[in-house]
């Protein structure tokens, strides 16, 4: 039988390409966001960590305990970027943490699907994604951004290979829901992002087109 991780893996591999080419994820590699797109784009995600980390940590169900760790914990980060850039006001509700909220009431275990969808990015191609943000946002001098960084984890890569044994010890009766739940996650990540993009295209000043029209 194939391990939880596994399944995670293969079976969200389209969602997983999808979410990377979205057209923000594509202005980004370009060079056509700013300061203010990293700002918005972390006021969007703060209610996402924020009912998920919360959801872990207050959860009743003890195959998640093992899952409720801080030094994953990415609000804090968050808050601390957005108090160094400025916080801008979003305008539109966040579907991806009201989902959050709703499985944390009805069927915790659904969790691991977002928890494996948001901290594998972020161990992974957050990674990646850190490295360039300063340059690629334009964010100011000396800013390095919290967001993209685990000070508190030495290696990621065996700190990965530890979290998929936690979720391969996961029962096998609950496998399904974890992956059907973690390939909705993928949607509301670029549903999110999807959102954003548009509120900077109608934002922009001039406003113009952040990426040319090409095909996805």
């Amino acid at each position: 039988m194939t391990a939880l991780s596994a399944r995670l893996r293969s079976e969200t591999r389209r969602e997983h390409v999808l979410a990377e080419a979205t057209r923000l994820a594509r202005a980004f590699f370009a060079g056509r966001l700013d300061a203010h797109a990293y700002a918005l784009g972390l006021v969007r995600m703060e209610p996402v960590y924020e009912a998920l980390e919360t959801s872990l940590a207050t959860s009743a169900e003890p195959l998640l305990r093992a899952f409720d760790r801080p030094e994953l914990h990415r609000l804090a980060a968050l808050r601390s970027d957005l108090a160094a850039l400025g916080r801008p006001s979003p305008t539109t509700p966040n579907a991806y943490a009201a989902r959050i909220r709703l499985v944390a009431r009805d069927e915790p275990i659904a969790l691991l699907g977002h928890f494996y969808v948001r901290y594998f990015a972020d161990l992974s191609g957050g990674a990646v994604v850190g490295r360039v943000a300063p340059r690629l946002f334009r964010l100011p001098r000396g800013l390095e951004p919290a967001y993209f960084a685990f000070p508190a984890i030495e290696d990621r890569t065996a700190y990965k290979d530890e979290l998929r044994a936690y979720l391969d010890a996961i029962p096998r009766m609950h496998h399904d829901v974890v992956v059907d739940e973690a390939r909705r996650a993928f949607l509301l990540h670029r549903e999110l992002v999807d959102a954003l993009f548009d509120e900077l295209e109608r934002t922009s000043t001039p406003p113009r087109a952040l990426v040319p029209d090409r095909p996805p």
